[in-house]
């Protein structure tokens, strides 16, 4: 495991919401990241908090990639975006 170049056993497992079309990334209360598809090839990478703040941004399909990538449970993601049919994120974050 110490060669791998992704971390298995820290941090927020990320979670999909297969009802909102969402894939929670980060929970490091009171901060919740996600990243959502808003139709294929779109997608909208949000940063919120219970306390107000945050806010979404549009995102391409490589920026969507890029921003899951930087969790360090990258294989579950994987799975995640196949299990959301996601299949161009899951093409993106193959590739980084």
């Amino acid at each position: 495991m110490s060669n791998s170049w992704h971390q298995f056993d820290t941090g927020f497992v990320p979670t999909a919401k297969p009802d909102r079309d969402t894939i929670i990334v980060t929970r490091n209360s009171p901060l919740i990241s996600t990243v959502s598809r808003k139709r294929s090839g779109e997608y909208l990478i949000c940063g919120d908090s219970f306390l107000g703040g945050g806010g979404c941004r549009e995102a391409t399909v490589d920026e969507a990639a890029e921003y899951l990538a930087h969790s360090p449970h990258w294989a579950h993601v994987m799975r995640l975006t196949l299990k959301l049919g996601w299949h161009d994120v899951h093409r993106a974050l193959g590739k980084l």
